[in-house]
């Protein structure tokens, strides 16, 4: 494995850097944080081939330049460094507040306090962290994993749809009577007395006498006297 180690002071560099190649491990050697920045700005451009990349990070907090918190907060945002573990060392004593910090906002697997364990207490702690970091997914599925599932909210049901009230029926419309035609209609043609071709001649008839009217037996017949100047004609 390829191990990054970032240290200001040059004998604890040195001690960490023998101690890794004793367990079997290549050092990649940092003097300050400001190196190792801009030893990702390289890795990012794709100057650094894949070769060299380090498997595990174990670096001081406070060092010229950048910070280590820092440079493991950036690591976190690298594709090829976000899931490797990592380590920070510091000579002051950080409260438990303060190391949940680090692990939420900048990623660090483990704080160790300065002075160093011991070379066999150190390499037990060191190997522990990786292998625990190994067995964990992926950085994107652990979050995914660790986030609650968000509650199912029950549809609620779909209001019942008001049928439509059945229209009002319309009485229909009298329909007034047919007003009667002004002019009645023209009596029909007299039929001809013109007899069909054929039938009989009927006999004319006889004209008829007026009827002198007969004096009441209650009045005499009174004649009118000739006058003398009334003399009959001749």
């Amino acid at each position: 494995m390829n191990w990054l180690i970032a240290e200001d002071e040059a004998d604890i560099r040195n001690l960490v850097g023998i101690m890794c190649q004793v367990w079997g491990h290549t050092p990649l050697m940092f003097e300050t944080g400001q190196k190792v920045w801009d030893w990702l700005d390289e890795l990012e451009s794709g100057k650094v081939t894949g070769g060299s990349l380090p498997d595990f990070a174990l670096m001081d907090i406070r060092m010229p330049g950048r910070r280590g918190n820092e440079i493991a907060g950036r690591m976190r945002e690298v594709d090829k460094l976000k899931h490797i573990p990592i380590v920070l060392m510091t000579a002051f004593v950080l409260s438990e507040e303060e190391i949940d910090r680090l692990r939420q906002d900048f990623g660090v697997d483990h704080v160790i306090n300065k002075p160093l364990p011991d070379f066999d207490r150190l390499g037990v702690i060191l190997h522990d962290i990786i292998k625990k970091k190994q067995s964990q997914p992926a950085p994107q599925k652990v979050a995914e994993a660790a986030a609650p599932a968000a509650p199912s909210i029950p549809t609620p049901p779909a209001p019942p749809v008001a049928s439509a009230p059945a229209p009002t029926p319309i009485p229909p419309t009298p329909t007034p009577p047919a007003a009667p035609s002004a002019a009645p209609s023209a009596p029909s043609a007299a039929p001809s007395k013109t007899p069909p071709a054929g039938s009989p001649t009927a006999p004319p008839t006889a004209p008829v006498k007026p009827v002198a009217p007969t004096p009441s037996p209650s009045e005499p017949t009174r004649q009118h006297p000739i006058q003398k100047d009334d003399k009959p004609k001749p």
